[in-house]
């Protein structure tokens, strides 16, 4: 009887050491999100994670992951959560971005230069939720230096002239999509993006005065 006892314990500590080793798992998030208290969207914000941000993840279920993260632990959607690596957007030169070129645009003649007026700081970037959809562009590649971040349904016909001719890099979420022109008003050469973009192709990178999130 003392030898079953002892087996069993030892199957538990077993079994109990695997699960210590799963809740310690590395891993990363895949793009901006908020932490939440509980499961759920229902549950409060206590905080939130940029893309490629490492974290340790715990039990998983329901389309959720218990994490930690610097000192911060509550609970991310699963779909963000990629498990021992860290997500980073690399793409090779036809991949990562569906692209549909139109050069020459709508045909409409170009829009004579316009009194823009002062334009007020842009907003810090946004931590974005489970639900929402946009995308932020980079002032560099790989998702690096200044971003400027947009939700979907929004559209700049032009863009303010500090941010004008900057964008070099593109990342989506949400499933949105993005179009954006070298010229204003959504004219000139054009680009649907439906992924992440590393590295914008040469025809717009550093070239961008308009675009549209939808």
């Amino acid at each position: 009887m003392k030898s079953v006892r002892l087996g069993l314990i030892t199957t538990i500590a077993a079994l109990l050491a695997g699960a210590v080793g799963a809740a310690a798992a590395p891993a990363s998030v895949s793009t901006n999100v908020n932490v939440r208290s509980g499961p759920s969207t229902q549950h409060p914000v206590v905080g939130s994670l940029f893309a490629n941000n490492t974290v340790d993840v715990g039990q998983c279920s329901a389309g959720w992951c218990q994490i930690t993260s610097a000192g911060m632990s509550g609970w991310v959607s699963s779909a963000f959560v990629v498990i021992g690596r860290q997500a980073q957007a690399q793409l090779g030169p036809d991949d990562g971005f569906d692209l549909e070129f139109n050069f020459g645009g709508s045909g409409r003649p170009l829009p004579p230069p316009r009194d823009r007026g002062p334009f007020p700081p842009p907003p810090p970037p946004p931590a974005f939720d489970d639900e929402e959809a946009g995308a932020c562009f980079y002032t560099r590649p790989d998702f690096r230096g200044e971003q400027f971040c947009v939700t979907e349904g929004e559209t700049y016909d032009y863009l303010p002239l500090e941010w004008e001719d900057s964008f070099r890099s593109v990342e989506i979420y949400g499933g949105a999509r993005v179009d954006v022109c070298r010229d204003e008003d959504l004219a000139g050469a054009c680009a649907t993006l439906r992924r992440d973009t590393a590295r914008l192709p040469r025809e717009l990178d550093r070239r961008i005065s308009s675009l549209d999130v939808y």
